[in-house]
């Protein structure tokens, strides 16, 4: 009996066409063309041939199963002859003095089509989406409302910057957004300010801060009640290589084997780091000049960074770079152990580290990435709770740091948990629970622009914690459209409060040095912790 082939007999699903795939006939597949997603059936063997372009069928091959609506649109700001328009795409246009928002209705792009003149729509090519009215309505009111609801949308769903085609919007729901920071800082509240109350959970907890300048490093600032002074060595403070701030602590090579040539710091209140139940995180800046290449690496001495008493837990630094954990046991003989890791702290360079001694572990993290962890020993039963950073007890030359370490915080707690990367820190310590300056600034990361740009506005929500905040004086707006190189100075006007406590302030087409690299600064003046104080909540700039 012969056999006859009768082909496919019924349609084949093949879900989203994709220009690799072979298509047989009868199979379906979904093609978005434009703003439009519909249904096609293959009536021929073909690949790589698209369903539809620009609205046209792909007759040759396939055939619409069920078509899809063209729902699609895309506001493209004020209308420019040189740009090129697809359906779907919103524009404002001024004919003559009516100022009104079109949708560009035709199939096939196409730049230079004028939306209408002298109040007759091209109909070819646009259809009016919203009308205006003569003499009534300023395209930048629409363009007000557009970036004040952005700014409302990212408040309420808590977004990290982000950019369109014509708009910029941060509400400081993280700090990738700004840089420049200067006297300010952003606040875990999601704010800006130069006066800042601290956030930090852990603040009574912290036993030491060290920050930037020659007077208060020599001393134990401590948010808890202890004062005891720590006793320094030769080292002194340097302004030639700081973090932050004037000055940063310098351990100078070639110091000898003295334990006088560490920093020891020894307040009331800390307690014995010998007890697993206490809990604490070291943390600091270091910058790295030179490696004791005649080490012996299997030596304890090595490079200490740190150290708990004589060398009964140290944080130090190999022959090759390389950071190792030397502790301890509580035995009668102290036997020794090492954890050598496989990260290597470069040199001359500032690299955040952060240590946390747990109940059972160590762990750390450099530059915010966490590394590893190691198991916390109970140690030998004389172990003081006092330490010291950048040499070891009477350890030979070679075990002493050389370089800076800046921004330094001992904190009797374990200030980060869990594996995940953490913040590395973008301001200094400070040892008070306030950052309070009269004066400062920040600024935007600079924003690509599809063109050259010298009109740019700006929505600004800001909050006066203490205090009324003048605006343009106290609360000053620059923009810039040449990465920063040249600022306008805007003249920003108060509008209704954008919520309970929020005040809202705008600004439109100010002229800026011609660029496409756009970007804001916001400068603070009179600031005063009590009597005034801003803060900046949300910036959406427009271009």
């Amino acid at each position: 009996m012969a056999t006859i082939d009768l082909g496919k007999i019924s349609f084949t699903q093949k879900g989203t066409w994709a220009s690799g795939t072979a298509y047989t006939a009868k199979d379906v597949v979904q093609y978005t063309d434009g703003n439009d997603t519909s249904s096609y059936v293959a009536i021929a063997s073909s690949t790589g041939q698209a369903p539809s372009t620009n609205g046209t069928l792909n007759s040759s091959n396939w055939a619409i199963f069920a078509k899809g609506a063209d729902i699609g649109s895309t506001y493209q700001s004020t209308f420019a002859s040189g740009t090129t328009y697809k359906k779907g795409d919103i524009v404002q246009y001024t004919d003559g003095d009516i100022t009104s928002s079109f949708v560009y209705v035709n199939t096939t792009p196409a730049s230079g089509q004028t939306p209408a003149t002298g109040g007759t729509v091209n109909t070819t090519y646009w259809s009016y989406l919203a009308k205006g009215q003569p003499q009534t309505f300023s395209p930048n009111d629409l363009q007000n409302d557009i970036s004040t609801l952005a700014l409302r949308q990212s408040t309420n769903e808590d977004k990290s910057a982000y950019n369109t085609n014509s708009m910029y919007v941060d509400v400081f729901q993280d700090a990738t957004g700004i840089t420049n920071l200067t006297n300010t800082t952003r606040s875990a509240n999601e704010f800006v300010g130069s006066v800042v109350a601290n956030s930090d959970s852990n603040y009574s907890n912290v036993y030491g801060i060290f920050e930037n300048s020659s007077t208060n490093e020599t001393t134990n600032q401590s948010g808890a009640a202890s004062t005891t002074a720590l006793t320094m060595g030769d080292q002194s403070f340097a302004t030639t290589q700081k973090k932050f701030g004037t000055h940063s602590l310098y351990f100078a090579p070639n110091r000898g084997a003295s334990s006088a040539k560490s920093v020891e710091f020894n307040p009331s209140g800390l307690g014995n780091w010998r007890d697993t139940s206490n809990l604490y995180t070291v943390e600091m800046f270091l910058y790295h000049t030179n490696r004791n290449a005649s080490q012996v690496d299997a030596d304890y001495d090595d490079t200490a960074i740190w150290a708990v008493g004589d060398t009964y837990s140290s944080i130090n630094i190999g022959s090759t770079g390389k950071i190792r954990m030397n502790q301890y046991d509580t035995g009668a003989t102290r036997n020794f152990y090492q954890w050598d890791s496989n990260y290597v702290l470069p040199l001359n360079q500032w690299v955040h580290m952060a240590f946390v001694w747990g109940s059972s572990t160590i762990k750390w993290w450099a530059d915010g990435v966490y590394k590893g962890s190691i198991p916390r020993i109970t140690l030998h039963s004389s172990a003081p709770s006092g330490m010291r950073l950048g040499a070891s007890s009477g350890g030979d030359q070679a075990g002493n740091f050389d370089g800076y370490m800046d921004n330094i915080r001992i904190t009797k707690a374990e200030r980060y948990t869990g594996t995940d990367n953490i913040a590395v820190p973008t301001v200094q310590f400070y040892p008070n629970d306030q950052f309070n300056n009269a004066t400062g600034s920040f600024e935007s990361n600079a924003i690509t622009a599809d063109a050259t740009t010298s009109k740019m506005g700006a929505v600004v929500t800001y909050q006066d914690v203490s205090g009324t905040n003048t605006l343009n004086t106290d609360i000053v707006l620059k923009l810039s459209a040449d990465n920063g190189s040249n600022y306008s100075t805007a003249t920003l006007v108060a509008q209704p409060n954008f919520a309970t406590g929020t005040k809202l302030a705008k600004v439109n087409d100010v002229s800026v040095t011609g660029g496409t690299q756009l970007k804001y600064k916001i400068e603070f003046a009179n600031q005063s912790d009590g009597s005034k104080v801003a803060a900046i909540r949300g910036v959406s700039l427009m271009y």
